[in-house]
């Protein structure tokens, strides 16, 4: 399909711009804040939003607790992409607010420590930490600490995948569902077809990939770990069930895709959705975006099934 008019428009509103690894890293995170704040607001229906801290070995980590109107609800651990060194819980509230709404689960976003200043493992060990100590915290979170599910789109796709192999080797707690909205899952130094056809132009660029990559892992990791890039694990055995979300306009849509397939080659149940007509992080849009709100509800309706809760009806 021909991309959506309204993502052609802003495509090339940006073309002008410069590339992000020519500008400093502080003026990439502001420009990211500013255009989120003009994103219009989610007018999902939650019990309310607040703020907490998870104690951790460097120092708290902040994060957010999305409460739904839905009583005894499961609990979502967000984190959010933007390549491990952009964004923020204010970047992806909208998105945590819907997904809170639309699946009937508490959504607790956690703000990870951010690459450069903080490379892999840093973000990845926060997000583990922050699981754990929610899987221990239900009462203080009003959720169900016996339905986890872990989530993520982007940068904040790989986090999530890559806790799903760290707690599944290392003694939990269990998962009972994982959802990977176009994650980021292979080093581009192995690109998929997806890398070429949708290089540049299409809003996130090869070129922009590479960047993130280096940040999060430096100028040598070019042979990344599994924990860091999950479509190298060799055992994908005894996962969460998953949801992959992929953007037919994407750089990423190849190696989410691919991930999907050697999860069922593992015997793990896993669901693919290939949203038509839309480029990497559309789920932003939600507001404005059809394709947006139906992946949402569509998400919302296979995270309830997967756990067990009523939710908001799809449309």
């Amino acid at each position: 399909m021909p991309l959506d008019p309204m993502i052609a428009q802003l495509v090339a509103a940006g073309a002008g711009e410069p590339p992000i690894d020519t500008l400093p890293i502080e003026t990439v995170r502001r420009a990211m804040r500013a255009r989120t704040g003009q994103l219009l607001p989610c007018r999902a229906e939650i019990a309310g939003v607040r703020d907490l801290a998870i104690p951790a070995p460097h120092g708290d980590i902040p994060a957010r607790l999305y409460t739904p109107v839905e009583g005894d609800p499961p609990l979502v651990l967000f984190f959010h992409g933007g390549g491990w060194a952009i964004c923020d819980l204010d970047t992806h509230d909208n998105q945590c607010r819907r997904l809170c709404a639309d699946a009937g689960a508490a959504v607790l976003s956690i703000d990870y420590r951010l690459a450069p200043e903080h490379p892999f493992p840093a973000p990845l060990d926060d997000c583990v930490g922050a699981t754990r100590w929610a899987a221990r915290n239900p009462a203080l979170l009003g959720a169900d600490a016996g339905r986890l599910v872990l989530a993520g789109d982007s940068a904040g796709g790989n986090i999530a995948a890559a806790a799903a192999l760290a707690l599944r080797d290392s003694g939990g707690p269990a998962v009972c569902a994982q959802l990977l909205v176009y994650p980021a899952l292979a080093h581009p130094s192995q690109p998929s077809g997806s890398y070429d056809t949708f290089a540049e132009g299409f809003g996130l660029s090869r070129r922009s990939m590479a960047y993130f990559w280096r940040l999060y892992l430096g100028e040598d990791g070019v042979e990344p770990p599994a924990l860091a890039a999950p479509l190298r694990a060799e055992d994908l055995t005894r996962l969460p069930p998953a949801l992959i979300v992929t953007a037919e306009y994407d750089v990423l849509r190849d190696e989410g895709e691919r991930y999907a397939e050697r999860l069922r080659e593992a015997g793990v149940e896993t669901r693919t959705m290939r949203i038509e007509s839309v480029n990497h992080g559309f789920l932003a849009l939600e507001a404005m975006l059809p394709a947006a709100d139906a992946a949402f509800r569509e998400i919302g309706t296979w995270l309830r099934e997967r756990c067990g809760t009523t939710g908001r009806e799809a449309a």
